[in-house]
């Protein structure tokens, strides 16, 4: 594969990110506006706290998100003493700020308040999955496995 291919699809990456965001504040606007969107989105928000919210799970999530933070930091250390180009710190501090979001949002009340809490919990560790794919995806660049 060529570098111009791989750019697209880092491109159409960060694009699918985008409108994720885009799509949980339309819903959320959306849920303050129409009673039937309201009604369902309270209706998936409460059967996600029940099946997906319990402590043993919180628990287990917490920890998983640990180890990602704790390994995007060593692999940003490695970044900066390499001295890589600046741009690459990006989506590796991205993947460490995606992290600490989804932990804030399994811990502080003001996200669980939420009406579209269980989507925002959804769509953050889909961009943060993401992020991390075009971290390894920018990685493989370097090994020379696209060249």
């Amino acid at each position: 594969m060529k570098k111009k291919v791989v750019y697209v699809i880092l491109g159409f990456l960060s694009l699918l990110q985008i409108l994720g965001g885009f799509g949980i504040f339309f819903l959320d606007d959306l849920s303050g506006k129409k009673v039937g969107v309201n009604h369902h989105v309270i209706i998936k928000k409460k059967e996600f706290i029940s099946t997906w919210m319990s402590n043993n799970q919180v628990d287990v999530y917490k920890l998983v998100l640990l180890f990602i933070v704790v390994l995007a930091s060593c692999y940003l250390v490695y970044q900066i003493f390499k001295r890589e180009n600046w741009w690459r710190y990006v989506s590796t501090f991205l993947v460490i700020l995606f992290g600490i979001l989804i932990y804030c949002e399994l811990i502080l009340e003001v996200f669980q308040e939420l009406p579209v809490y269980m989507y925002l919990v959804y769509m953050s560790v889909g961009i943060l999955f993401i992020e991390i794919l075009k971290v390894v995806i920018q990685k493989l660049m370097d090994i020379e496995i696209f060249k």
